[in-house]
């Protein structure tokens, strides 16, 4: 008894009272900062993470993988999307993936490689390959892609992988981009003069 109460005094906010909603804690928290002693991580404004999560579950039907950052264990938001959305993503939480699924590490690592290579890379090609390869639908670009990855892979987002995605949604911390469909940007640049 005395566990459990200690445990819940440390881990909620009684100011916000009861809910259902399990999404509710990113309205009240503010901003959580994760930065660690290497200097990795950073500062969350998490209603945008919200804003963001809240999008996604409106917005996107079925199963659709995504793709977002792999963050140290215990330290970051990584896998916050796959967590709060349901929606599959390459890789899950580092630690949680070696943890659960130990006969397939080789899997788990290669995948963790595959997501940091492709938000590192500045190869356009490299990074759409990685879509591919895992039928990647929706990339996730936010905070804690930016926080984890080199800005020199962040700048191929600008212009959608060379036109492999589309911006869905963005917020100050968040852009949601749609991967178009590999048969659709062959008959556009068909089509093209």
């Amino acid at each position: 008894y005395f566990g459990t109460r200690a445990r819940v005094h440390n881990r909620f906010n009684p100011a916000q009272g009861a809910s259902n909603d399990g999404l509710a804690w990113l309205d009240e928290a503010g901003v959580y900062d994760n930065t660690n002693e290497r200097g990795n991580g950073g500062k969350h404004e998490l209603k945008y993470t919200r804003d963001a999560v809240t999008w996604l579950r409106e917005h996107v039907e079925g199963s659709p993988t995504t793709v977002e950052a792999v963050g140290e264990s215990y330290r970051s938001l990584g896998s916050r999307v796959a967590i709060y959305t349901g929606l599959p993503t390459v890789s899950g939480w580092g630690f949680h993936q070696s943890q659960q699924r130990v006969k397939f590490h080789v899997t788990v690592d290669q995948r963790q490689a595959d997501v940091r290579e492709f938000y590192s890379t500045e190869d356009v090609g490299v990074a759409r390959q990685i879509l591919a390869r895992y039928g990647v639908e929706w990339v996730i670009l936010g905070d804690e892609e930016r926080f984890n990855y080199p800005a020199e892979g962040m700048a191929k987002f600008q212009n959608g992988l060379g036109g492999a995605l589309e911006l869905a949604y963005e917020n100050p911390a968040f852009q949601i981009f749609h991967v178009i469909p590999e048969d659709q940007l062959e008959g556009a640049s068909a089509a093209a003069p």
